[in-house]
């Protein structure tokens, strides 16, 4: 099966299968997988009580899988490129919870996870189990201090808890890549609101300049002289010398919440 888009097939049925059983499905759950390629994984889920939803972007694949899975009734393929899927298209399928899985090109990555689990453009499913590149992973499951983490890290560990399953290597893909991948789940946090402007531009704010100081970073943009934002860090108990990197989620929090406090009064 050939395709123009870039994609890597998985090929070791074993990976799959231990894909497929991290997504917990429960009878009568409704799934989404984003881009099924040679259906590696879809093979394994239509076995299942569940409802899946299959979006394949290359035509010529999509096709090929219509015809496969004709005679099952628990699964649509849909030529569809999943960064234009919408909440109306999503309506269609389910309007209640779903769960997301997904091989996932490495290209499309971070569009994909900032559409379905951070944006708000589209519900947010409860859960997903995705294969990606292995320093994406690293990345996006980082902790506070360490120097991977980045602006999409905060904005994903908002809404979910992140963990990094196991690692797949390369060989384990065709056309193989020149680099591993990682398989993480991702489990929604409940009673979250969603990430208020605001604190999105604190956060980018003070990644724009990732190895300056934190207040360094910030101080250019806030309308504070700088006293009073070192006593703001200090009642958000952010020390002196922290980086953007060196914040928790809460940290943030904490910090747009004094913050806004300062600002209304």
């Amino acid at each position: 099966m050939k395709t123009k888009l870039s994609q890597n097939f998985l090929t070791n049925q074993i990976i799959a299968q231990q894909i497929v059983e991290a997504i917990e499905s429960q009878t009568g759950d409704k799934i989404i997988e984003i881009g099924p390629g040679r259906g590696a994984l879809t093979d394994l889920l239509i076995e299942k009580p569940i409802d899946i939803l299959a979006l394949e972007k290359d035509f010529g694949i999509a096709e090929k899988l219509k015809k496969v899975y004709k005679n099952r009734k628990n699964i649509k393929v849909v030529n569809r490129d999943a960064l234009e899927f919408n909440s109306t298209d999503l309506a269609r399928f389910t309007k209640n919870d779903y769960k997301l899985i997904s091989n996932l090109p490495y290209a499309v990555t971070s569009p994909i996870i900032n559409k379905y689990f951070v944006t708000g453009e589209i519900e947010k499913p409860t859960m997903a189990v995705l294969m990606v590149q292995k320093e994406v992973a690293e990345r996006l499951a980082s902790k506070a201090g360490e120097k991977n983490r980045g602006i999409l890290s905060v904005f994903l560990q908002y809404y979910y808890a992140i963990e990094i399953l196991f690692e797949v290597s390369k060989e384990n893909f065709q056309p193989i890549p020149q680099v591993d991948s990682a398989v993480i789940k991702l489990s929604k946090k409940n009673n979250i609101t969603p990430l208020e402007v605001g604190m999105m531009r604190l956060i980018k704010a003070g990644f724009s300049q990732k190895r300056r100081k934190l207040i360094n970073s910030l101080f250019p943009i806030l309308n504070f002289d700088k006293t009073d934002l070192f006593d703001i860090m200090e009642k958000s108990q952010i020390k002196e010398g922290y980086r953007a990197e060196d914040l928790t989620v809460l940290d943030w929090q904490n910090l747009y919440t004094i913050l806004k406090n300062n600002l209304d009064n």
